[in-house]
């Protein structure tokens, strides 16, 4: 899938006029792949300008960090009632290109407090509970999983590491935990909650 413009200004005036020929341009090069673009959280169903142009609905959405920080209850909410305005209005298939919460590995907190691993666990297992009640709903991707710097800033502590919990693997691709996000002992094996496959741990 070819994907035209990651967080581009989509909700805003001229971005129609300037995406749809990259668009149509990107399907005469290659028309044997679905295109897509990624929508930023200002982006919404109702305001979003290229959505109907492309094949894929991509979205990078972190309800539970940067939105509702800390609270998984109010963000569980925000991201279904999100995911659910794109399905109705344009009927297409929803990816999630980016979500994720960063930690601090060996950080631990019995509360969901930011930064620790069972936060980000937790993090993960709401994402996972709203993607699977959205029958349109194809696919995500964590980000990020590795290889990826960042510049110093107040809110990321050495760096972007927003897949480095308790069951997934971190920026130096080893499993943080032998366990999977629901707690089941896995020391072998990571669990694909969209397929219930268990993959192999490359990461190990």
């Amino acid at each position: 899938m070819w994907c035209v413009a990651n967080e581009p200004s989509s909700n805003e005036d001229g971005a129609r006029e300037y995406f749809e020929p990259l668009i149509k341009l990107t399907r005469e090069l290659d028309p044997t792949r679905p295109v897509t673009t990624t929508a930023v959280i200002f982006a919404t169903s109702e305001n979003d300008r290229l959505a109907d142009l492309v094949d894929v609905i991509s979205l990078n959405r972190y309800y539970g960090w940067y939105v509702a920080t800390g609270d998984l209850e109010t963000a569980e909410k925000l991201l279904e009632a999100d995911l659910r305005g794109w399905a109705a209005k344009h009927g297409k298939p929803i990816m999630m290109s980016e979500y994720g919460a960063d930690t601090i590995a060996g950080l631990h907190s019995v509360l969901d407090t930011p930064w620790t691993e069972e936060f980000q666990a937790g993090f993960l297992a709401m994402n996972h509970r709203v993607f699977d009640r959205i029958p349109s709903f194809v696919g995500e991707h964590v980000w990020n999983f590795a290889d990826f710097g960042t510049g110093p800033a107040i809110h990321r502590v050495d760096g972007n590491k927003k897949a480095s919990s308790p069951g997934t693997a971190g920026q130096d691709r080893r499993v943080r935990a032998p366990r999977a996000m629901d707690g089941t002992p896995r020391p072998q094996a990571r669990l694909n909650h969209r397929t219930k496959r268990a993959a192999p741990n490359r990461g190990t």
